[in-house]
């Protein structure tokens, strides 16, 4: 297996274009440029099982389309648009690319990661799914502005342990069915 090194220069830009699936799904790109930063976490690559040849050519395929719009995602970042049309040219490209060599499975797995990764973006994007009320929006919208990154750990899961308070079982069941099994390192 690689060292999370070696996972950071596969997955550090492959994970915009994964998390553009989960925003197309939510019918929002606020998610871009944010999952970079999945797979700078240990054991990511594990958890989806997946071997180093199947790794080596991911590595291939992100490298191709990377290297492909290169230039406009250096622009893009450089002038800090978080909505640039290249996000959304990367991501189609990466994800069915990556689809050629991820199982459904890992594909699916990598998104509920993700979910869990971007608590305050999923419970808000996933509103609909989740079949939030406009008093409940508004109240996790609130919590949502405590955590910031001066938050400690402590802090952090005690806001969400207050936005959990506020879904019905329903819901409760609607969101454990969109992250999935707890991955201990989607802390954010």
């Amino acid at each position: 297996m690689r060292g999370i090194s070696g996972w950071m220069g596969v997955f550090a830009l492959a994970g915009c274009t994964l998390l553009s699936a989960f925003a197309q799904q939510a019918q929002r790109r606020d998610y871009l440029g944010l999952a970079h930063t999945l797979f700078l976490i240990d054991g990511v690559a594990e958890e989806l099982e997946l071997p180093t040849d199947r790794f080596d050519n991911a590595e291939k395929a992100v490298k191709k389309v990377t290297e492909k719009y290169l230039d406009e995602l250096n622009k893009a970042r450089r002038m800090k648009e978080s909505e640039a049309p290249v996000y959304e040219k990367v991501s189609k490209e990466t994800n069915a690319a990556l689809a050629q060599i991820l199982t459904v499975k890992q594909m699916n797995r990598l998104a509920q990661i993700q979910r869990q990764r971007y608590f305050w973006q999923t419970m808000l994007e996933e509103g609909k799914s989740l079949k939030l009320s406009a008093d409940q929006r508004r109240k996790i919208e609130n919590l949502r502005a405590y955590d910031d990154p001066g938050t400690s750990a402590a802090e952090r899961k005690s806001l969400k342990k207050k936005a959990f308070s506020l879904l019905t079982p329903e819901q409760m069941r609607a969101w454990e069915a969109l992250v999935g099994p707890a991955f201990p390192r989607a802390k954010k």
